[in-house]
């Protein structure tokens, strides 16, 4: 994890900018292709004041940025031909966040669970069939249990073993979960799920609500429902079935 973000702030000779910014920008890209401890460099100059040049480094710690990294033979390099284009040397600082500001789980407001017996390899049909994506180094795993979480697109539910409050695993083709996904390509989704193994028990068709969707079961039997997303019409547009009503009853 890099904790520590560095500003090195350089000042060119007023007729040496465009010489500045290459060797800057060559060193930038020496830094970031050989230097693992680098986590990212952004490159930023002063729009009012060109010959104000910053960058803006990600490090593990400020010792990682004093002692390995200025040893380097091409920060040596740079620093003996620098005269050449810079008014001085730069002015270097060190910035981290308050400790009181800890990373924060990030989540929409509802989080659907939903059990598996085997979460590893409930992860892997996911991750292959459907191409969904785990958050991998969220997972949790206990004897004879695991939980994962699952991202699909700015969305998350979590796969669990089951445990006692819990604890009942669905009989392939009997689950009373259901799960609804939109994405971008239904027809292309389908497609890949098909091919990939998925049981299919509606292929993609359109809906009276404007949507189009498909339904598969997942290896387990969990019943899933793949959605084109933006094409879902607000309630009042809906072309109702026949025998089908909107609102509630009074």
């Amino acid at each position: 994890m890099n904790k520590t973000v560095v500003f090195v702030s350089y000042r060119t000779l007023p007729d040496r900018i465009d010489e500045a910014l290459a060797a800057i920008d060559s060193l930038v890209a020496t830094v970031q292709a050989l230097e693992p401890d680098c986590g990212g460099i952004t490159l930023l100059q002063d729009t009012n004041d060109p010959t104000r040049i910053t960058l803006v480094e990600h490090w593990p710690g400020q010792d990682i940025f004093l002692g390995p990294h200025t040893q380097q033979p091409h920060i040596q390099a740079f620093i003996r031909s620098a005269a050449a284009f810079l008014a001085g040397p730069p002015e270097i600082t060190f910035w981290s966040k308050p400790q009181g500001d800890r990373p924060m789980w990030i989540a929409p407001q509802i989080v659907p669970a939903i059990a598996y017996s085997d979460v590893p390899r409930a992860v892997e049909w996911l991750e292959r069939v459907f191409g969904f994506r785990e958050r991998a180094e969220a997972r949790l795993t206990w004897p004879g249990g695991a939980m994962a979480w699952i991202e699909v697109g700015d969305s998350v539910f979590s796969v669990t073993t089951p445990d006692e409050t819990w604890p009942s695993v669905p009989t392939p083709g009997r689950s009373n979960c259901s799960m609804k996904v939109y994405v971008e390509d239904v027809d292309g989704h389908f497609a890949r799920a098909e091919a990939a193994g998925a049981t299919i028990v509606l292929a993609p068709q359109d809906g009276f609500w404007g949507g189009r969707i498909y339904r598969a079961l997942d290896h387990e039997g969990n019943r899933w429902e793949i959605s084109q997303r933006n094409r879902d019409l607000a309630a009042e547009l809906w072309q109702l079935p026949p025998g089908v009503t909107r609102g509630k009853s009074t």
